[in-house]
């Protein structure tokens, strides 16, 4: 073989492997664009479910409020009628319908407004800042929980002086 045939079949080589490095680029470029979609979408997955998670744990806690709202505005009537027949007997309930009552209406609709807050800001925002935001919530729920548990006993003790009294 001659140099002139040599020297053609040099450059074909070449020519074939800088094709071969160009299409090796171009997939790797490919395969790292999809993997930055993926993971871009696992991340708003991850953020949707979290964010779902603030949402109904909210919703949980909002019900919870309105339930035991709705339950002491049941009471009320029997307690304010034993209230009449033996002042001294149900005079350390007061509290409970003149404090823990507005408490618990506030505790409700403060589960709502962050509850309508922390949609509007998934909608807004949809993973910017969502830890902040969410352990904010979180906090203020936690709150709100940790006073009502405070007043649990008494709400106890209440339930079972009306069930245990003569004119329920």
């Amino acid at each position: 073989m001659d140099s002139n045939t040599l020297s053609i079949i040099a450059v074909i080589i070449s020519f074939i492997s800088v094709v071969i490095a160009l299409w090796s680029a171009w997939t790797n470029h490919q395969s790292l664009k999809f993997t930055k979609f993926n993971r871009e979408n696992e991340r708003r997955l991850q953020h949707a479910k979290a964010c779902s998670e603030l949402l109904e744990e909210i919703r949980v806690y909002e019900i919870e409020f309105e339930r035991e709202l709705s339950e002491l505005q049941d009471l009320e009537p029997k307690f304010e009628r034993l209230l009449t027949h033996s002042p001294s007997d149900f005079n350390q309930y007061l509290p409970i319908f003149k404090t823990y009552k507005s408490e618990l209406a506030g505790f409700a609709l403060q589960a709502r407004t962050l509850w309508q807050e922390a949609f509007e800001w998934y909608e807004k925002y949809r993973y910017e800042g969502y830890a902040a935001h969410s352990a904010h919530f979180r906090r203020l729920l936690s709150d709100d929980k940790s006073i009502q548990n405070e007043w649990a006993p008494r709400i106890k003790a209440l339930r079972i002086a009306i069930n245990a009294s003569d004119l329920n």
